[in-house]
């Protein structure tokens, strides 16, 4: 029996890895679908490479985004071109400009090159990094278009399995995911779920009512000390997103 040895980082009260003053995520991941970058990046790699089998898919409905692509998959065990594509998928604003930032927040990115370095080899081979984008219309006024910039680590599969449109909501929880054709493709199973990782609030699931309507709120994690990084400022991410009419069902397509 496999026994899945995070689980616990997700529900669980855990430090930031990337900021100086020990600051706690608020909630817990599970609960929140937000988590700090580092665990949620271990926990995908280290996690097993087949994928779970849901015991009534059919009851899972999902929609496609038009406006949705897949940009990149990249082979795990190839580090340099997995952290230049996370590199580029990396949102919020420049730590390194402001010096209560730099004194606050270290580079995630050096703790996700560090954990991968330090991985065996034949772990990293059967896993593979997908990078996505989303179109949305902020509600700003006047309102514009917006891209927003999403990943996975998902099984190592073939590239055509996973189609350039193939960004879906699923009907469970709301949440963008990454389905895969299964089966010579008579049969559609969720591969990842996808998530938007911040430079100082973590890594967070993205969730989509059923009007295409995003709203969510960056919020940096927090320590009541002279250092805090509850000084600065929450973001917000609000718009919405193309959702096609159809609805379809996981499993057999048949």
């Amino acid at each position: 029996m496999a026994v899945d040895t995070m689980f616990l980082a997700y529900t669980s009260l855990h430090k930031q890895c990337n900021a100086t003053n020990s600051a706690y995520f608020h909630g817990l991941p599970v609960l929140t679908g937000r988590a700090d970058t580092l665990i949620h990046f271990r926990s995908a790699v280290t996690q097993p490479a087949s994928l779970a089998v849901l015991g009534d898919q059919a009851a899972i409905t999902f929609k496609k985004l038009p406006s949705a692509r897949v940009e990149s998959i990249t082979g795990l065990q190839d580090i340099v071109a997995v952290v230049h594509q996370f590199d580029k998928n990396l949102s919020g604003p420049d730590i390194y400009a402001d010096t209560m930032m730099a004194n606050v927040f270290t580079d995630v990115r050096y703790h996700t090159v560090n954990f991968l370095e330090n991985t065996a080899r034949e772990d990293l081979t059967n896993k593979q990094f997908i990078v996505a984008t989303v179109a949305f219309q902020a509600s700003l006024k006047p309102e514009t278009k917006k891209l927003m910039c999403l990943w996975a680590i998902c099984p190592a599969c073939e590239e055509e399995t996973v189609q350039p449109h193939d960004v879906v909501r699923e009907s469970l929880n709301g949440t963008l995911v990454l389905p895969k054709s299964q089966e010579g493709g008579s049969t559609l199973r969720p591969m990842a779920y996808l998530t938007m990782t911040d430079l100082i609030c973590g890594t967070l699931l993205v969730r989509v009512a059923e009007d295409g309507k995003i709203d969510m709120t960056l919020r940096a994690p927090s320590r009541m000390d002279i250092i805090s990084s509850s000084l600065l400022n929450n973001r917000f991410i609000d718009g919405k997103v193309d959702l096609d009419t159809e609805e379809m069902k996981f499993g057999n397509l048949e």
